[in-house]
C-alpha cells in the first residue's frame, strides 16, 4: 500500500488542536434569535436556556419513541443517584408527561433510591435522602428508598422497601455490614466491584417487585464507555454493567 504523506499526518497527531476561540458578546439564539445565550454547543452553536431545554427534551423524546421497548401505561423504574444527571432525568420525564400533544410520554415512572451513603454519618445521609424525598415530590414522581446496608445483610426484600423517607432505617453501623459482606481483607477496587453488582442484583429485585419492565438509569456515556473497557481488559467482555 502507498504511504506517501503518513509520516506528516503522524507528525501533526503529535499535537493538540488548537482551541478555537469564539466570541459571543453580542451574539443571540440560534433558534429563536431574540435572547442571549446561555449554553454554546460544540463552541460554535449559541442558545438560551429556554431554547436549549426545549431541544434537549425532544431529542429524549425522540429517543425514546424510537426504542419500542417501554409501552403505554408500563410502570419504568428509575435508579435515582442524587446530582446533576438525575435531576436532569427526572426533568426530562416530567416535562415529556407534561405536554398536551400526542407524542407525550405514556408510561409511568417509579423512582428507587438506594441509600448507600454509608462512608457518611447518619445526619447527612439522612438529610441527602430527605432531599432526594423533596425532589421527588416537588416533580410529583412516586418513590421508594431502600437501604443497601440492609440488603446485603439478606433481609426480606419487601420489608426494606419503604414509600416514606420517614421510614428509611439508617444505623450507624451499616458501614460495617457492608465491610463484612464485601470482605475488607479484598482490594479496594474489588470491594467497590462487589458493591456494585450488590446494587444492580437489588434494583433488579426493586422492579420485579414493583412490577417494572425496564430500568432508567443515569449512567453517562463516558462512565459506561471506561467501565466496557474495562470490563474487555479483565477478559470479561461486555457484562457487568
Amino acid at each position: 500500500m502507498c504511504s506517501v504523506g503518513d509520516d506528516v499526518d503522524e507528525e501533526k497527531a503529535k499535537f493538540m488542536q488548537k482551541k478555537i476561540t469564539l466570541n459571543f458578546t453580542n451574539a443571540l439564539c440560534i433558534k429563536c434569535r431574540t435572547l442571549k445565550p446561555q449554553v454554546i454547543l460544540h463552541n460554535q452553536y449559541p442558545y438560551c436556556k429556554a431554547c436549549f431545554l426545549s431541544g434537549t427534551v425532544h431529542k429524549f423524546k425522540a429517543l425514546l419513541g424510537k426504542n419500542r421497548v417501554v409501552r403505554p401505561n408500563e410502570s419504568v423504574l428509575i435508579h435515582h443517584k442524587t446530582g446533576h444527571a438525575s435531576t436532569a432525568l427526572l426533568h426530562f420525564l416530567r416535562t415529556g408527561l407534561d405536554l398536551n400533544t400526542p407524542k407525550k410520554i405514556r408510561f409511568k415512572p417509579i423512582i428507587a433510591y438506594i441509600e448507600n451513603n454509608y462512608e457518611l454519618n447518619v445526619e447527612d445521609r439522612t438529610h441527602i435522602s430527605r432531599q432526594v424525598s423533596d425532589e421527588a415530590e416537588r416533580l410529583n414522581f412516586p418513590i421508594v428508598f431502600i437501604n443497601l446496608a440492609q440488603y446485603v445483610t439478606k433481609s426480606n426484600l419487601p420489608s426494606i422497601v419503604h414509600e416514606k423517607v420517614e421510614d428509611l432505617r439508617i444505623d450507624p453501623d451499616d458501614n460495617m455490614k457492608i465491610r463484612a459482606a464485601v470482605k475488607s481483607n479484598s482490594t479496594l477496587t474489588t470491594q467497590t466491584e462487589i458493591v456494585h453488582y450488590f446494587e444492580r442484583e437489588l434494583l433488579l429485585k426493586v422492579a420485579k417487585h414493583l412490577g417494572c419492565q425496564c430500568i432508567f438509569t443515569t449512567d453517562l456515556g463516558i462512565d459506561i464507555a471506561s467501565q466496557l473497557l474495562k470490563n474487555v481488559t479483565l477478559g470479561r467482555g461486555c457484562g457487568g454493567f
